[in-house]
């Protein structure tokens, strides 16, 4: 209890010298506070009246309301996020009124709102400077959470997420011995890494400029094991030069693919030679795990037996019948369509990680198709307007998590759903050419002038 006091002393000593020393910053705090994987002691929710409340949300509303009155609005950014926001709140009070637990209420509805905050957030100020230090602060978060989720993966701290290991869940197989952690960094990272390979294809000039993003959120996302970060990435890559128009990006793409795919095949014969060599061991294990639960988990045969598989087919059939004779407005937020699965999980009773069936079972047909209408069209906008080559990269990887939403629900999730909704607002409001600017460097000492950050691949 002592250190947790004293860590979250330092925090807040930490926060206050930010905000008096680089005020522009408030915007980086919300997403730190938002996506960065820390150590458990740390903490990251106040309790209130028997409710975590998560330091984040209190952010990204303080921040919506600085917005709302420092900055002009956005109408497509500003109509989707209200859109979102209200008939989330609507059914939130639809299933208040129905009776449903208050806790049930508020967690179903918490990634939806946070969601809808972050979409304004983002449609307000990307055209600001405040764009630039936004992008600069996920870079900081990138780093951060990876030093912590490399202690973790090794037994040197125990992190925030879900660790286990690295094995498919029922599929007969061994204990990996390998450590699969699944962060509040983990969508940002495959995001992240999608959009800058995406922007490399499309722009390869900007490869370099990119590294210091791609290098942390590439080690983020190997130590997930996740398939569903691997289809976020193949999505935005694939997606980006095709929302660009550009066809020789394809043919990039393409021998991109080729080589890898070569260095993966490569990898797996060498690497157990040299396995009895200091550390190369641990990494051999390490790449039999992604081999087995990442590439070997895609095919129908794992997939059979694969016990997360099977649950999530169950929870399916269970809101389906839920749905039936509730089509137009569904019974409401925190409604319990199933029995709980187990006693560690209390949460699965109303939680669903399909989320297309899951919102149609708690808003019915007109819910879902409000949902669907704020997150089509800033896509759509972004679509009709090619020739910005990080605007088109946000949309594909936002196509990514929504296309990853029928497995695992990121409009919920309270890391998902502010990442889903600040892409969006990009997509919807584009990304000002006039700041990247001010991202430009100053020359090196032989004379080269160093590679512009992340935004000015937009150019």
């Amino acid at each position: 209890m002592l250190i947790t006091a004293i860590m979250a002393l330092i925090g807040l000593l930490l926060v206050v010298n930010i905000l008096i020393v680089r005020p522009h910053w408030w915007i980086g705090l919300i997403v730190l506070a938002t996506a960065a994987t820390l150590p458990v002691q740390i903490p990251t929710a106040i309790p209130l009246g028997g409710f975590g409340v998560n330091i984040s949300e209190i952010a990204l509303v303080a921040g919506a309301l600085y917005v709302l009155g420092k900055y002009p609005g956005n109408r497509l950014s500003d109509s989707c996020a209200a859109a979102v926001f209200a008939v989330t709140a609507l059914f939130a009070l639809i299933g208040l009124t129905n009776g449903f637990p208050i806790n049930h209420v508020a967690i179903d509805s918490r990634g939806l709102l946070t969601l809808a905050i972050a979409l304004f957030i983002a449609g307000r100020i990307s055209q600001t400077p405040l764009a630039t230090t936004a992008v600069k602060s996920v870079r900081v978060t990138l780093w951060v959470s990876l030093f912590f989720i490399a202690l973790g993966a090794v037994g040197l701290a125990r992190v925030e997420g879900r660790s286990t290991d690295a094995s498919l869940s029922g599929a007969g197989a061994a204990p990996t011995d390998v450590t699969r952690i699944l962060s509040p960094t983990t969508h940002l990272a495959a995001t992240v890494v999608g959009i800058c390979l995406g922007l490399a294809v499309t722009k390869p000039g900007t490869f370099r400029s990119t590294l210091s993003y791609l290098i942390p959120a590439l080690g983020i996302t190997f130590f997930a094991y996740s398939r569903n970060a691997l289809a976020i990435v193949a999505i935005a890559v694939f997606l980006t030069p095709l929302l660009e128009r550009q066809v020789r990006a394809w043919l990039r793409v393409v021998f991109a693919g080729a080589g890898l795919a070569i260095a993966y095949y490569v990898s797996g014969w060498i690497l157990p030679q040299l396995s009895d060599l200091p550390g190369l061991g641990y990494l051999n294990k390490m790449y039999s795990a992604y081999a087995h639960r990442v590439i070997g988990g895609l095919s129908t045969e794992a997939q059979q037996v694969d016990s997360s598989v099977l649950y999530r087919q169950l929870e399916i059939r269970n809101m389906k019948t839920s749905i039936s004779g509730n089509e137009l407005f569904g019974h409401g937020l925190g409604y319990s369509y199933q029995a709980q699965r187990d006693r560690n999980t209390p949460t699965s009773a109303f939680y669903g990680h399909q989320f297309y069936f899951w919102a149609v079972v708690k808003t019915g047909f007109v819910g879902i198709l409000v949902y669907l209408a704020a997150f089509a069209a800033p896509i759509v906008r972004a679509i009709r307007r090619p020739g910005n080559a990080f605007c088109s990269a946000c949309v594909a990887a936002a196509v990514g998590l929504l296309y990853i939403s029928t497995v695992a629900p990121i409009p919920v999730s309270t890391n998902g759903g502010p990442l889903l909704g600040v892409l969006l607002g990009v997509a919807a409001t584009r990304w000002n050419r006039r700041e990247d600017a001010g991202l430009e460097v100053s020359a090196q000492a032989n004379g080269t002038a160093r590679t512009r950050d992340v935004v000015a691949s937009t150019r």
